[in-house]
């Protein structure tokens, strides 16, 4: 079987032979011994991403550091690759559910398209844990299922947490810039919404690289300028993140206008030599107390203490609870039950939205300041109102390209 980047081998359920040797009985007779249990298979949805090339390493670190954690044996990963769409992957999972070749599935995919399984899953009883950075609201589409749990970093409502707070901290004028790609989300959106509800304007919009032949940063300048902005909000990721870092600064806009962003905001997404992080809100500390086995792991890697990687480990987290729970009833309550030991703190999920909430901490000059939950409630009461479509037009999963 093909195993997932950066699993190490030291893990395994079950028994891959049979004793070396029997009994020898008075009568010569030998006991045969029982048929080794089969190893739990578990399908890991795994996204190749030319904009965040090491998104799903990430994320597979932090299963396997989860299980690590905890000194327990891992099941068998089974990939499921994708590429821009997850439909193929989907497919695969739908005809190994059918072969009863499963016994959960996990891994980086919107939950749209994970509850294009939720017959499969309902019908057999297998558990899908749906991750993803949560860039778009939580879709109201039909039927759902309590063996689909959407789980996410939370960014649409990191991102509107961060409009409700920025007239106090930075000012009630702002220019958004985004990239194009950010732009098809819901997350630009709740950040408009929440920062108007809380007296604040945005003056002018800039969308960087625009499929109609022009210079990427094409009327940056002017847009910036012409606000006069109290500050800017720069959405961007991957390398165009920095790009826009280095466009920004050549036109001397960093001294007069400062940025704010997401945790996405800073360039590739575990790149050491990476831009330092902008003013953000994010759903997790950098990194806290309880992501110690998760921080470790990464920096064995070489790599920075990533969201992707948090997730995946609260996600092996899970994986394992669900996998030592009999019976159907207490495996959905370990699938939907936050652990307090989570490394984001406790998470409270709410089956009608769809939609988690918890701690939030705001990030700014290198220290993370934990915002009131009231302020993070009152954001949280806006996923009740869920789109039939996303927004702004963007199905696909958010850095996915």
């Amino acid at each position: 079987m093909t195993h997932l980047p950066f699993l190490r081998r030291r893990h395994f359920l079950g028994s891959s032979g049979t004793a070396a040797a029997a009994l020898a009985l008075p009568a010569a007779a030998a006991i045969v011994p029982a048929p080794a249990r089969r190893a739990a298979q578990v399908g890991v949805f795994q996204p190749t991403s030319a904009r965040y090339p090491t998104l799903a390493a990430e994320f597979t670190l932090g299963l396997e550091s989860a299980f690590a954690a905890q000194d327990l044996p891992a099941p068998s990963w089974v990939p499921l690759p994708y590429q821009q769409n997850p439909g193929p992957a989907v497919r695969q999972a739908r005809a190994a559910l059918q072969d009863g070749a499963l016994d959960m599935l996990a891994g980086w995919i919107p939950l749209r398209s994970a509850l294009e399984l939720r017959d499969d899953a309902q019908q057999r009883g297998i558990p899908l844990l749906a991750s993803d950075t949560g860039a778009d609201k939580a879709p109201a589409i039909g039927r759902t299922t309590p063996w689909i749990v959407n789980h996410t970093l939370e960014l649409w409502q990191s991102t509107a947490l961060l409009g409700q707070l920025a007239p106090r901290r930075w000012g009630t004028r702002a220019v958004v810039c985004t990239g194009f790609l950010e732009s098809g989300y819901d997350f630009p959106v709740e950040f408009r919404k929440a920062f108007g509800a809380a007296g604040g304007r945005v003056a002018a919009t800039h969308v960087s690289g625009l499929p109609d032949g022009s210079a990427e940063f094409a009327g940056l300048l002017s847009a910036v300028k012409g606000a006069r902005p109290d500050f800017v909000l720069a959405l961007y990721s991957g390398a165009q993140a920095e790009r826009f870092h280095a466009a920004y600064q050549r036109a001397g806009l960093h001294t007069q206008y400062p940025l704010l962003g997401s945790r996405f905001s800073h360039g590739h997404g575990s790149d050491p030599a990476a831009p330092a992080f902008l003013p953000s809100v994010a759903s997790w500390e950098d990194p806290g107390a309880a992501c110690a086995a998760v921080a470790a792991a990464c920096r064995q890697q070489g790599m920075r203490f990533t969201g992707a990687a948090l997730l995946g480990f609260e996600a092996g987290q899970r994986i394992a609870a669900v996998l030592a729970a009999s019976g159907d009833a207490e495996r959905l309550s370990a699938l939907h039950s936050a652990q307090t030991t989570q490394a984001r703190g406790t998470r409270r999920y709410d089956a009608a939205t769809q939609e988690s909430n918890g701690p939030h901490w705001l990030h700014a000059q290198g220290n993370a300041i934990a915002i009131p939950s009231p302020e993070s409630a009152a954001i949280q009461t806006a996923a009740a109102i869920r789109h039939r479509t996303p927004e702004s037009g963007w199905s696909s999963p958010y850095l996915i390209t």
